[in-house]
């Protein structure tokens, strides 16, 4: 069998070493850039490699009829349909998630240090005066001592915390907003909103994905909260920020500088030719308090051999585990009958609390609970975890369960449990050449799921054959009931069922609707066969909605100490 055909776009520019190993593993196409595609390549390709400025979308993939696997060394994919590329099973790696490697990149963080010192200390005005023939330091006198100063970090995830531990080296305040973190440590803070933290910050430097909610996040509204003769530092993404209203700022001395290495629309191809039309880079050209820079927040050669040669690891790992996917009519030959294992999905990342499956409830690890309603079952002879984090693992051996290591690929926030579930029972195909009849899927989050629930489950799914699952179910509660719900937009809120409400308009008339408790069950044959965690036939098991919560944020886990404190459950 030949080797996986992978197009290569010249754009990219990837570290020699990186071709060489693409060069060994793939046979490589190589394309000067997506606007060279052409349909005879897209139709061969197995792979490919996703530059930044061209959207890789439904036109392109359908184009590419074997197409397995979508890279890009970045650590977001605006540029991905990821949701189409799901649906056509289309795996799409990118760094996004991997915190533990991550952690070891630090190329952006050290720049955002850079400008600050650079723009603070006024850096490059001193130089070009002394390559003019001066030597006088009187006019480049920075502000204050950044000991003096306070930092405010706007986003407080992987690099938003190096970059505070930084701003502690220099003796500063470091305070910081992120609607998705609540930690403190000594000397850096949390502050409620962003209008507060750049109300009371002399440097403010953003680290914030760009997304459809943070897009345009500084904008005119907020850059009048800025502290007066305050900095302000982006090596994040352009599209957070208004650069018109930056730009009227700076203009009105409303803030005393800014460093800016992104700007919106950078990566489209002609962004080159429109650079110098752009009226910030008009105004850097003839003033000393903006600092401009072409994307070199992770420019340095180590960081692009390491992100790089990650994403060829990873997309060579994809492919194996894809290609050792076992035939649905495979499976029966490994299933032992009456027997019935656990599986608990507990990736290491989280936005809303981090490392959550271990967070503290009741002086337990939140998946403590889980493990052990799982050993209190009836009928449950093997709990496995799977997990990506080394944290969980240690813990899980320690409680005596068995882990299945996952990839990667499989711990982002945007992975369905199903590709988690099938990813492990293919795992278990492969080491144990068996499979149980029954899987019970426990959530890490739910941790007052109970024994005898469990194997109600079981018991339904076991004396029902035609069935495929069963699963716990709370009934929605009154206020929640679909038919009371709403949307909003511009012309105010609005009624979804309105024609629905109005015929029935009173609580009791309304037909009982129910959400998710805190088990599944599945028949295994089904799940492998159908690829869906609930099949054509799902038995539900009605329980009392305390026992069906879900720990997804800081506001439910503190609900969950409140409950376990006055022994509720």
């Amino acid at each position: 069998m030949g080797k996986p055909i992978l197009i290569y776009y010249s754009i990219l520019k990837y570290q020699p070493e990186n071709i060489e190993k693409l060069q060994d593993n793939f046979n490589v196409i190589e394309v000067a850039s997506p606007d060279y595609d052409s349909p005879e390549t897209l139709s061969e390709a197995d792979v490919i490699l996703a530059p930044l400025g061209y959207y890789c979308g439904k036109d392109k993939i359908d184009a590419a009829p074997r197409l397995k696997i979508i890279g890009s060394n970045t650590t977001g994919h605006p540029h991905i349909d990821v949701a189409y590329a799901g649906k056509r099973g289309i795996t799409v790696v990118t760094l996004k998630d991997e915190i533990d490697f991550l952690s070891t990149i630090t190329p952006t963080a050290e720049l955002t240090w850079g400008l600050v010192i650079a723009l603070t200390r006024n850096i490059i005005p001193a130089y070009l005066s002394v390559t003019s023939g001066k030597w006088d330091r009187r006019p480049f006198g920075g502000r204050a001592m950044l000991s003096r100063m306070t930092l405010g970090v706007v986003g407080y995830g992987r690099l938003g915390k190096m970059v505070a531990k930084y701003g502690l080296a220099f003796g500063m305040s470091v305070r910081y907003f992120d609607p998705y973190v609540f930690e403190e440590r000594d000397g850096i803070y949390r502050v409620e909103t962003v209008e507060a933290l750049v109300a009371e910050s002399d440097i403010v430097t953003v680290h914030v994905p760009h997304e459809e909610g943070t897009e345009r996040l500084f904008n005119r509204e907020l850059f009048s909260k800025f502290k007066k003769g305050s900095f302000f530092i982006n090596t994040s993404r352009g599209e957070l920020v208004d650069h018109a209203a930056l730009l009227e700022c700076l203009e009105n001395h409303a803030i005393a500088g800014a460093a800016v290495d992104v700007f919106e629309d950078e990566f489209n191809p002609d962004f080159q030719k429109k650079i110098t039309s752009h009226p910030l880079w008009q105004y850097g050209m003839k003033h000393d308090n903006l600092i401009l820079t072409p994307h070199i927040g992770g420019s340095t050669y180590d960081a692009w051999r390491l992100t790089e040669a990650r994403i060829i690891d990873r997309i060579i790992d994809v492919l194996g585990s894809k290609s050792s996917k076992p035939e649905a009519i495979d499976i029966a030959q490994f299933i032992k009958p009456g027997t019935t294992w656990a599986l608990i999905p507990a990736r290491g990342g989280s936005k809303s609390i981090p490392l959550k499956n271990m967070a503290d409830l009741n002086g337990r690890p939140l998946i403590d609970y889980v493990i052990r309603a799982g050993k209190s079952s009836k009928y449950i002879m093997r709990i496995y975890c799977s997990t990506d984090s080394e944290k969980i693992k240690s813990y899980c051996i320690k409680m005596g369960i068995d882990v299945c290591d996952r990839p990667v690929e499989l711990a982002q926030d945007d992975v369905p449990s199903i590709d988690v579930i099938l990813h492990f029972l293919t795992s278990m195909i492969e080491k144990e050449k068996m499979l149980p009849e029954f899987l019970v899927l426990l959530e890490p989050t739910s941790p007052f799921v109970l024994a005898e629930h469990i194997d109600h489950c079981i018991e339904m799914l076991r004396n029902e054959p035609m069935a495929d699952s069963s699963q716990t179910v709370c009934e929605v509660e009154p206020n929640s009931h679909a038919y009371n719900q709403r949307y909003n937009d511009q012309n105010g809120s609005h009624f979804i069922f309105s024609q629905k409400r109005e015929q029935y308009f009173n609580k009791q008339l309304k037909p009982k609707f129910y959400i998710h408790g805190n088990v599944r069950v599945m028949r295994v044959e089904s799940v492998m066969n159908k690829k869906d965690i609930f099949g054509e036939r799902s038995l539900p098991l009605v329980i009392p909605r305390i026992y069906g919560m879900d720990v997804d944020g800081p506001e439910e886990l503190e609900m969950a100490r409140c409950i376990c404190r006055c022994g509720l459950v």
